[in-house]
């Protein structure tokens, strides 16, 4: 089963690799530029911003020390594992798929990082922050 995920893996990683863009993104890229609204680019800064490492490393960070300081080191190596292992291994994908992002209209365009579009890093890293802290908030009340 290892085997046949690793294989559909490299395929994908091929697929995206591929130095032609794909006609079917673009196509939906520029089906959503005409549907662009204005105050919605302030939603999506915000959302963007709030998947960030600047905001969740700190954040995760804080809630690590928590953790140990109340006695709950297991917990706090668990959700650190999970957030800067998730965060680590994005990163290092990034660099080994290297794609790079799609073209947009510059109106469209908030920020876009400096790094490779594939995988997100900001959709990972909220994630990787959110899961690891519902289980330890699920787990809570039953230790």
């Amino acid at each position: 089963m290892a085997s046949l995920t690793l294989l559909l893996f490299l395929g994908l990683v091929g697929q995206l690799t591929d130095p032609v863009e794909p006609t079917l993104e673009r196509m939906i890229l520029d089906e959503l530029l005409l549907w662009h609204l204005p105050f919605l680019d302030t939603f999506f800064r915000i959302l963007t911003w709030l998947g960030s490492f600047y905001l969740l490393g700190p954040l995760a960070a804080l809630l690590t020390i928590v953790l140990f300081a109340g006695r709950h080191k297991w917990r706090g190596y668990y959700f650190s594992a999970v957030f800067y292992g998730a965060s680590l291994t994005t990163y290092l994908l990034k660099r080994l798929i290297a794609r790079d992002r799609p073209g947009l209209e510059e109106s469209a365009v908030i920020m876009l990082p400096l790094d490779s579009a594939l995988p997100s890093g900001h959709s990972t890293q909220a994630l990787a922050f959110a899961l690891p802290l519902a289980v330890i908030l699920w787990n809570r009340g039953r230790s």
